[in-house]
Parts: structure tokens; sequence; C-alpha cells
């Protein structure tokens, strides 16, 4: 039932191509109530069956096995085709090994700069005490 609830969530463009990817095959017509998609003619029990953690896995050839994750990210890859997204973690796993000198990541351009001289990297953080103030005598 998780992935029917968001199924019905995606912009219909969006659900036609994971139909398409997986073999789902439409079944029946469109059911609106309420200004509300109730069903849009795929079966749950087909997209059940055809969109699973393994399927998943294949198709996007990872090994991750959140189900949410899968999906998140299979919605991501058919929403942008023609992108390229490496994760954070695995992208300053390729760079550790290149750094002799402190660098700057920008995370919008994914690309690791030498840093600046005139830059400050330290980081202040200043820690409130709980509780109430104490009384002014």
């Amino acid at each position: 039932m998780f992935l029917y609830s968001h199924w019905l969530q995606l912009p219909i463009n969006t659900r036609h191509k994971i139909a398409e990817e997986f073999g789902i095959i439409k079944k029946g017509s469109t059911h609106v109530q309420d200004n509300k998609i109730q069903s849009d003619g795929y079966l749950i029990q087909d997209i059940e069956e055809a969109i699973t953690v393994k399927t998943l896995q294949l198709f996007l050839n990872v090994e991750e096995t959140d189900l949410t994750l899968l999906w998140n990210e299979l919605v991501w890859r058919i929403e942008n085709p023609d992108e390229v997204r490496i994760p954070v973690a695995e992208f300053m796993a390729q760079m550790t090994p290149q750094i002799e000198e402190p660098m700057l990541l920008d995370i919008t351009k994914g690309t690791l700069e030498p840093m600046p001289a005139n830059v400050d990297a330290g980081v202040t953080v200043e820690v409130k005490k709980r509780g109430r103030p104490a009384k002014a005598k």
C-alpha cells in the first residue's frame, strides 16, 4: 500500500514513464472523487508486484535495501533523466586522498576548489545554558 499512495501523488507523466520502464499495464479507467484521484487505472497488485526492492535495485544499479530511499531515487531519476547525481559522501571519498590543503566543497556545482587564503574555515559555536535566567540581585 506504501507504493500506491506514493504512486498517486506523482505527476501523470512520471507515473506513465515508471509504468513503461517496469512493464506495468493500465487495466482500468481513472477514478476521481472530490477532485482527488482514487485510482488511475493501474492496479495496486500490479504495481506492488512489478516494483519491489529487488527490481528497484536492479533498475537503479544500487545495493540499498530501504524501499523509501529506492523509491525516491527512482522518481528522481525518472524526472531528471539527463542529470547525474553523486552522493556527497561518495564524492568526498573520491576526493579525500587527493586533498593536501584546505578545500571548499561547492555542493551546488559539485566542485572541490582550494580554499582562498583570506577565508576563515573555523567555526565558532556558542552554547547557551538551558533553563531560566538567573535572578537579578
